[in-house]
């Protein structure tokens, strides 16, 4: 059985473009912050290796982030009051 190679990762195309992961993620979360040459070497970088998200990270920041502990909630809806 053969290995499929692996596929591209946000680490593979900062290396690739020369800068940093987070400057990767501001280009592909489209932030006007990001100079245009930046922003021209990390989209030829996804471009030569095939970069794509993952489907299921598209919208990884608008997740829940509810807090579980015993009594946060009970601590919530008295605040609302």
């Amino acid at each position: 059985m053969a290995l499929r190679p692996a596929r591209p990762t946000i680490y593979d195309v900062a290396r690739e473009a020369g800068v940093s992961k987070s400057l990767v993620s501001l280009v592909l979360n489209q932030s006007p912050l990001v100079a245009e040459a930046k922003r021209e070497a990390v989209q030829e970088a996804i471009r030569r290796l095939g970069y794509r998200r993952q489907p299921g990270r598209l919208f990884a920041g608008q997740q829940s982030h509810e807090d579980h502990r015993p009594g946060h909630r009970r601590l919530q809806e008295s605040l609302v009051r």
